[in-house]
């Protein structure tokens, strides 16, 4: 499955409230852009590993025209508010009924799907794509390297149910085995008004029974420029923590709990 939802307890939502933790009240303003930036990266992160899942259903060396049978199998089997037409043998048009509830989001529009022939990598591509009120295009190429290892290009263009447009782009290689989730690395921008904000992850490493990385950095850097960053490790108790670099330069390590959740 293309999965790689990091998100569990210990989302990106608690990185944001780690950043605003170590911030002079002065700065609430940049505290929020940062949670704006942090969600938009988010959001198109989770559109497009919805749409990876069209792109490669579970089943280990299938050729192009098996995955666009496995698709086809999926919507009729699971997504009754959606249907898939197959064109030439290695591509499909998969298309959402008006609001379409799936994955947790309301669908609606058509995603335009290939595949090489030997199954490997896949183009998805979406063109005035609704998604939860918000319209999304863009394009989306997907490697799978090895069965768990995956390799994103994306770039997309949102407008959000209030008028904003956002233009962004996610590039990221993705492995997981048994014991572990691991983001060797994944870089997500998004831009508003010709101004940049951005999210980067670097050999992010999460067992699959804990409830946040045991190892890696993740990057935030808001609109203005400052940078916040969170190193994940272990203290000498073995416990999971997380140190927070604010834009001034000074630290603040806090321990994750037993809900996930950071405490100083």
């Amino acid at each position: 499955m293309f999965v790689i939802n990091l998100g569990k307890t210990f989302s990106i939502a608690a990185l944001t409230v780690l950043a605003g933790a170590c911030n002079d009240t002065e700065e609430v303003d940049s505290n929020l852009e940062v949670a704006g930036a942090a969600l938009s990266a988010s959001e198109a992160e989770g559109d497009g590993q919805a749409l990876g899942v069209f792109a490669f259903p579970r089943g280990a060396g299938m050729t192009g025209e098996q995955r666009v049978q496995a698709l086809k199998n999926f919507i009729d089997e699971s997504l009754t508010c959606a249907d898939v037409t197959v064109s030439g043998g290695l591509g499909a048009t998969l298309t959402f009924s008006s609001n379409c509830q799936w994955s947790g989001r309301k669908w609606t529009g058509t995603v335009t799907l290939s595949w090489t022939a030997d199954g490997t990598s896949a183009e998805v591509t979406y063109a005035g794509l609704k998604v939860n009120g918000a319209t999304l295009d863009g394009e989306m190429s997907v490697t799978r390297a090895e069965e768990d290892h995956l390799i994103v290009d994306a770039d997309w263009t949102r407008v959000t149910a209030t008028g904003t447009t956002v233009v962004g782009s996610w590039d990221g290689d993705y492995q997981w085995d048994a014991a572990a989730y691991t983001i060797n690395s994944a870089s997500h921008v998004a831009t508003v008004n010709g101004i940049s904000a951005n999210r980067t992850a670097t050999d992010l490493v999460w067992q699959r029974d804990e409830l946040a990385p045991e190892s890696g950095v993740v990057s935030i850097t808001n609109f203005r420029g400052r940078n916040w960053t969170m190193t994940h490790g272990r203290n000498a108790d073995g416990d999971l923590t997380v140190t927070v670099t604010r834009p001034n330069g000074a630290t603040r390590t806090f321990v994750i709990d037993a809900d996930g959740q950071p405490e100083p």
